[in-house]
C-alpha cells in the first residue's frame, strides 16, 4: 500500500496551475504530483524574517539559544534575515558567522528610565515587557524590509516585539 501524504491543497499562486494537487507534510517531491521543478523550489526555499529582542550570535544563553539554533538550521535550506535590537553601547557590528548565515540588521534599543516605565504601565493596559523595546527606528526598518523582501514567514521572537505585529500585519 503506497504512502499518501494527509492534507491537500490547491497552489495556483506558487505556480503550480489550477486543478494540480499539492500535499503538505512531505519534503518529497514524488508525493506531490503534477508540480514543475521551479514550483517545488518556490515551496521548499523560503525567505523567512527573525525580529529577535537581541543579536543571536554569539549564543551564549537562554533566548540567543534557541534563535542560533532557529536561524542556523533554517538557514541550511532557506533564505533567512535577521532584524535585531542590541542593548544600548551593545557592539552593533554582528559576528561574521552570523552574516555568513544570513542578511542582518541591528538598531539600537530604546533607552528606558525608570519613570518611562511606569508611564507605560500606567497609561496603558500592556504589560511592561510589551513596551520594553518599543523604538521608531527599529518600527521604520522592518516597514522597509518588509516592503522589499517578500518575505513568506515573519517569526516574531518574544513578548517585547509585540508592537510590531501590526506591522507586520499591515504588510500582508
Amino acid at each position: 500500500h503506497a504512502h499518501r501524504p494527509r492534507a491537500a491543497r490547491t497552489y495556483a499562486d506558487l505556480g503550480i496551475g489550477t486543478g494540480c494537487t499539492l500535499h503538505l507534510g512531505t519534503d518529497r517531491q514524488d508525493h506531490l504530483g503534477r508540480v514543475s521543478a521551479r514550483a517545488w523550489a518556490r515551496l521548499t526555499k523560503m525567505k523567512i524574517l527573525f525580529l529577535t529582542p537581541q543579536l543571536p550570535y554569539p549564543p551564549h544563553k537562554g533566548t540567543a539559544l534557541r534563535n542560533w539554533g532557529l536561524i542556523s538550521g533554517l538557514a541550511q535550506r532557506h533564505e533567512v534575515s535577521v532584524l535585531s535590537l542590541t542593548d544600548p553601547g551593545q557592539c552593533s557590528d554582528p559576528a561574521e558567522l552570523l552574516r555568513e548565515t544570513c542578511h542582518v540588521g541591528v538598531v539600537e534599543s530604546p533607552a528606558r528610565t525608570t519613570g518611562d516605565r511606569l508611564r507605560g504601565v500606567l497609561a496603558t493596559r500592556q504589560p511592561d515587557m510589551a513596551l520594553r523595546l518599543v523604538s521608531v527606528t527599529y518600527a521604520r526598518k522592518l516597514t522597509r524590509w518588509l516592503a522589499q523582501g517578500g518575505y513568506d514567514v515573519v517569526h516574531i521572537e518574544g513578548i517585547e516585539l509585540a508592537p510590531y505585529l501590526d506591522i507586520v500585519k499591515a504588510a500582508q
